[in-house]
């Protein structure tokens, strides 16, 4: 392949280094050869690139396969490395923020809080969602039974006064005292 790379394009700087895929592939011979085969990849390799940050070209070109193929085979090993590189670098983000790095630190709680919110209102979205009309109607009636005890609740403690506290031999139990 790199030979035809060479033929093709002499003074190529692809051809020269031997990287085939950008310069294009002779067409397959033969009916029924519809389909290439499947390429070799390992998903440990294509998760440390998704740690690093490479992206999906990036990947597709170093592996020499399509960037559908890696989507479609690798999704979980990407987002994978994806996450880990999310993690590392919000633990060191955590630890120059406990070490008095106060742009660290402001970065720290702006993107952790943010990223905590986000993913709490997709996880409600994705359960309201979820529920059937019967369930949503039930839900809403338990917080309304809830809703109206807490309020009778509340009532009952504002209508009957408090029982005046007895003092003890020290004073009345509102005096703040020492420890």
């Amino acid at each position: 392949m790199a030979d035809f790379a060479k033929q093709s394009h002499p003074n190529c700087l692809d051809a020269t280094l031997g990287f085939e895929q950008s310069v294009g592939k002779p067409a397959i011979e033969g009916i029924g050869d519809k389909y290439m085969p499947k390429a070799k990849i390992d998903a440990s390799q294509v998760e440390d690139l998704a740690l690093i940050g490479s992206t999906l070209a990036e990947m597709a070109m170093l592996l020499n396969c399509s960037e559908e193929s890696l989507d479609r085979r690798f999704r979980k090993n990407i987002k994978r490395g994806m996450v880990r590189r999310m993690i590392l670098m919000r633990r060191e983000l955590l630890v120059r923020a406990m070490h008095g790095d106060a742009t660290a630190l402001k970065w720290f709680l702006t993107d952790s809080f943010s990223e905590q919110m986000r993913d709490f209102e997709r996880r409600q979205k994705e359960f309201y969602a979820s529920l059937s009309v019967e369930e949503m109607v039930d839900m809403v009636d338990k917080i309304d039974s809830l809703r109206l005890a807490l309020q009778q609740q509340t009532d009952k403690e504002t209508e009957s006064p408090a029982t005046p506290q007895q003092e003890s031999d020290l004073g009345s139990v509102g005096v703040k005292r020492p420890n």
